[in-house]
């Protein structure tokens, strides 16, 4: 099984790479068989897209090849090969940020029917992000919404210079494990839609 564990921020100073990986430990924790996980980055191949500028929509596109960049033809390859997804963005302004939506839309069929948990984050948690997410996501590129974990910052990791680290050998925080069993929940239904879904 292949995981992407997909960022919704490229802020360098955030907590985005420290919650992308808490979701991998806890990917390999919770599943009984070896899963391949892949931490996506926004500011790298395959995620560094720039701005949608294809002249054919994605929606018209079933042919990878004729992807008018082969930034976007490098990610309708990788998208295509993972089995499901955990998007873990920040909320922004009651919403997800921009550069993940632009992720989402360079692509359209690559999407459909596959299994995508969502983790949000942010002083109130990211509900509302989560739900705008959800919106796109299902009724827009037909996946498998299977459902949402949220999490509470800490005001230290918001308005000071507290972040998460990336140190596997350190500690998570108090609220984080507060939702560890939550998230692995969550995830043990990614693993069982993801085993009910068709062969490729």
């Amino acid at each position: 099984m292949r995981i992407a564990v997909l960022p919704g921020s490229v802020r360098d100073n955030g907590n985005n790479q420290g919650m992308q990986h808490w979701v991998a430990a806890a990917i390999n924790r919770a599943s009984d068989s070896p899963v391949d996980v892949v931490l996506g980055d926004l500011r790298k191949p395959p995620m560094a897209l720039g701005p949608v500028v294809d002249p054919v929509m994605a929606a018209l596109n079933k042919d990878p090849s004729k992807y008018g960049n082969e930034p976007a033809r490098q990610w309708s390859t990788f998208v295509t090969s993972c089995d499901a997804f955990v998007i873990v963005t920040p909320q922004y302004n009651r919403g997800y940020p921009g550069e993940l939506k632009n992720a989402l839309d360079h692509l359209y069929w690559e999407w459909h029917g596959k299994s995508v948990l969502l983790v949000t984050y942010g002083g109130h948690g990211g509900g509302r992000c989560a739900a705008q997410l959800k919106q796109v996501l299902e009724d827009g590129l037909r996946m498998n919404v299977v459902g949402a974990v949220e999490v509470t910052l800490p005001e230290d990791y918001i308005r000071a210079s507290t972040r998460l680290s990336v140190d596997a050998a350190e500690e998570f925080p108090e609220f984080l494990k507060e939702r560890q069993a939550d998230l692995e929940g969550a995830l043990s239904t990614l693993f069982e839609a993801v085993g009910k879904e068709p062969a490729k």
